[in-house]
């Protein structure tokens, strides 16, 4: 595990590890009941919950037209929450064992959908006699409802993403991590209009542990402007999921082990190529080995620590990327 020295923390930029933009006025700010219409399993401990949107979300919207979805005849390109950009967020809420508990997570269904929304959820091991929010989520009968709130469209070097204002975006994730870099992915190359590259690379432990596999290969066999690669650091069948080549029957390239920074090399665009964007989304642990963790520090007036983005380290560090600037190079962690 790579660590960051107390003088790159020093020399650390004061950004917002995860900064928002001013929340919509057409959209209710507050928490409201969604009500679960469907769940289904997607790996052996993760399932998708489809939740209806609700009433005061759909009436108070001022819809955001977008330009056809290309590769599903069946999805809207508009919606309510269209206005939230992507990657979007919620925060949920519920009471479990006396408690109150909170989470935010990122819906992996599109931000144009007009009736519902989607949220990947890993179902976590009860731990002293209890689940957390996780496990709670995946046993909801279908009908009842938990509260969520929308939250504000998120800033990602500044301010929101908007088509073609990078010429590269890479997304690096692990585990549930991938959620917020699929719908981002997903947005990208929705978009006629754009002409942004988008590089993905997921980290899981085995086959049946990758999330979204079929849809995330849609897109590898459907643009050119998408690239994906998937480490397995366990995987069934090593050989047969080691490979450097993409074909029609397997439209993305493997890697067997954690990923690494040779990984990193072959796989990505160079560091230090101009006009970059990098989204890196996981655990803590994950966070720190590719990109350097976020660090906390004190703001004068203030009685906690403030999260910030801190210095890219870690093997994105090594290979040259988050050199900023207006045509440089961004490294942004969720």
């Amino acid at each position: 595990m790579l660590s960051v020295s107390r003088a790159a923390l020093l020399r650390a930029p004061v950004r917002a590890a995860s900064t928002f933009a001013p929340f919509p006025n057409t959209l209710p700010e507050d928490f409201i009941p969604y009500t679960l219409e469907k769940k289904w399993t997607i790996s052996p401990d993760s399932k998708v919950l489809r939740f209806q949107l609700p009433e005061d979300v759909l009436k108070e919207h001022k819809q955001e037209l977008w330009n056809t979805y290309r590769w599903c005849s069946t999805c809207l390109p508009e919606g309510p929450l269209s206005i939230l950009k992507a990657p979007a967020g919620v925060k949920v809420k519920a009471e479990i064992g006396g408690a109150a508990v909170e989470k935010s997570y990122s819906p992996v269904s599109m931000v144009w959908e007009d009736k519902y929304m989607d949220l990947l959820v890993k179902e976590y091991k009860p731990v002293s006699g209890g689940g957390g929010l996780g496990k709670y989520l995946c046993d909801m009968e279908l009908g009842t409802k938990i509260d969520m709130k929308l939250k504000a469209p998120r800033n990602l070097a500044g301010y929101p993403y908007h088509p073609n204002r990078f010429k590269d975006v890479v997304l690096i994730g692990c585990g549930t991590g991938i959620a917020p870099l699929y719908q981002m992915a997903h947005m990208i190359l929705a978009n006629r209009d754009e002409k942004t590259k988008v590089w993905m690379v997921a980290a899981h432990r085995t086959e049946a542990d990758i999330l979204l596999r079929e849809e995330f290969e849609q897109m590898a066999a459907f643009s050119d402007r998408f690239k994906l690669h998937v480490a397995l650091s366990q995987p069934a069948d090593p050989e047969g999921w080691n490979t450097e080549s993409t074909s029609k029957s397997k439209p993305w390239t493997g890697s067997v082990g954690r990923l690494d920074l040779e990984t990193l090399r072959a796989t990505l665009p160079p560091g230090d190529k101009p006009s970059t964007m990098t989204v890196v989304c996981g655990l803590d642990g994950f966070l720190e080995t590719i990109c350097g963790p976020h660090v906390r520090i004190q703001i004068p007036g203030k009685s906690t620590l403030k999260k910030t983005q801190g210095p890219v380290v870690g093997f994105l560090g090594e290979l040259g990327f988050g050199t900023g600037g207006r045509r440089g190079s961004e490294v942004v962690k969720l």
